[in-house]
């Protein structure tokens, strides 16, 4: 079973933690390994019970704030991609560029 808890980020009131569609999801975590370690450990036992998988091919982790600059990388032996520049989510590219939006190249 999992220990810990999946933190989000706070907007106000709301914490958000995920957004998903059709088959694309995206999960965000406060940035502190026991969330981070917490959700991979969540997605296994669920894959391990419905049968789903992960494609890891086609996981990116960008890294913000605090984080977007050092060496960070949990949970190594998963081979997560693991960035500082940007991910695409749900046809959204999300950057550490404050005030750029991309469309989506």
């Amino acid at each position: 079973m999992c220990e810990g808890s999946i933190n989000g980020i706070k907007i106000g009131n709301i914490e958000i933690k995920q957004t998903r569609f059709a088959d694309d999801a995206c999960f965000i975590t406060d940035g502190k390994k026991n969330s981070f370690q917490t959700l991979v450990t969540t997605i296994e036992i669920f894959s391990n019970i419905s049968g789903l998988k992960l494609n890891k091919e086609n996981c990116t982790i960008l890294k913000l704030g605090s984080l977007r600059y050092t060496g960070v990388n949990f949970c190594k032996n998963k081979h997560f991609y693991w960035t500082s520049n940007k991910a695409t989510t749900l046809g959204i590219t999300f950057t550490n560029t404050r005030g750029v939006l991309c469309n989506g190249t």
